[in-house]
């Protein structure tokens, strides 16, 4: 039989009771004296801290405690664990925000938890430079050792967790749904990745309804668990833009990556950067968003050449299209843009998609006159 948790009840109990919401349980946690006092509550005891009448109720609820014991079996039969607030690996800075989660129920690595994490996010119908430019800035990422966090979501964030995994490093998933449900539910394969190489995190119980609201909230811990928030692709509408303005008003550093003018999933990351956010053009504009206090916990940057890695270093587009581009272009004399489409002999958007690519990825450059030449290192 398992050791009973006071602490973890009682946050749990204080989480599934209808009515309370998360501000409510750090309150109430700090009325009690403690949510361990909460574990196996006693309605007069509540009520003699001054405990409305109808909370206490719900509190002490029988139905209650069958809830959190259900739970609490369930997590153990799936191999899932809880991570409360008292908990020695709850982040510190999900702690400091308005409304953090009472408990996150986690399935994998929660050492994850106190690394150092970053939120790649965007468009859930992305182009094809969207999901190159995710994979640009996550592999790199991961490498230097920083927990790629996204929303399992298509698109971007199922590109952000892919390369940060073919990296090599650490990715964590906060998922809208209860920990039994995965959605989408085309994305089983991955959270199972995910949840062997990294961490699936959801502060909903097993078996809690998709409502619209599921999403926001989700949202509020991608960043509140990041020290730097990075839009990809986001339309005028997206969900995205909800993760950035919850990740200013936490105080976390918002970038974007720019996008093609002429297509609907950059107008969202256009009114960021007409609002101010930084410009994310590659993994070193990420970092350098980072507290400087935090950048001496890095891995050292991999000093290999960018086109020769054991993996694909813009998984967003094939590999062998992207240096086929690449090697059209002269080692030391730049070339005329329709020179090089005379050459490519390919569809002239993928071939301005691919050199766009490359030129964010600092592979490239673009000179006066539309012409391209190979970024001389420096």
């Amino acid at each position: 039989m398992a050791m009973r948790d006071p602490h973890l009840e009682g946050w749990l109990r204080l989480a599934r009771c209808r009515g309370i919401g998360a501000r409510g349980a750090e309150s109430l946690a700090e009325l009690a004296g403690g949510a361990d006092f909460l574990a196996d509550p006693d309605f007069e005891w509540l009520r003699r801290r001054r405990l409305d009448e109808v909370t206490c109720r719900r509190l002490c609820d029988r139905r209650l405690s069958k809830t959190v014991a259900a739970e609490l079996r369930w997590a153990r039969r799936h191999g899932w664990s809880h991570i409360h607030r008292d908990h020695p690996r709850y982040p510190r800075q999900l702690a400091a925000i308005y409304d953090p989660p009472p408990v996150l129920c986690c399935r994998g690595d929660s050492s994850l938890l106190t690394e150092i994490p970053v939120a790649l996010v965007g468009s859930r119908r992305p182009t094809r430079y969207g999901l190159a430019m995710a994979a640009r800035l996550a592999a790199p990422l991961a490498a230097r050792g920083l927990v790629v966090v996204s929303g399992l979501a298509e698109g971007i964030d199922a590109e952000a967790h892919r390369a940060a995994l073919e990296g090599g490093g650490a990715t964590l998933a906060v998922m809208a749904t209860g920990p039994d449900r995965i959605y989408p539910s085309s994305h089983r394969a991955l959270a199972e990745r995910i949840a062997r190489q990294g961490l699936l995190l959801t502060e909903a119980a097993p078996g809690a309804r998709i409502t619209p609201g599921c999403f926001p909230r989700r949202n509020r811990i991608i960043s509140g668990l990041s020290w730097v928030v990075v839009v990809v692709e986001a339309a005028e509408r997206s969900g995205s833009l909800v993760t950035a303005d919850l990740a200013a008003e936490q105080g976390r550093d918002v970038l974007a990556v720019p996008g093609r003018l002429n297509e609907a999933s950059a107008a969202g990351v256009t009114r960021l950067l007409e609002d101010g956010v930084g410009l994310a053009l590659g993994p070193d504009d990420v970092i350098g968003a980072l507290n400087p206090s935090l950048r001496p916990f890095l891995d050292a940057q991999p000093a290999d050449d960018p086109l020769a890695r054991g993996h694909d270093p813009l998984p967003g587009l094939p590999d062998e299209d992207c240096r086929a581009i690449y090697e059209l272009l002269p080692e030391n004399d730049p070339l005329e843009l329709d020179t090089l489409l005379a050459r490519a002999e390919a569809d002239t958007d993928a071939v301005l998609t691919i050199l766009f690519a490359l030129e964010m990825a600092g592979l490239i450059e673009q000179l006066p006159g539309s012409r391209y030449a190979r970024r001389r290192p420096d």
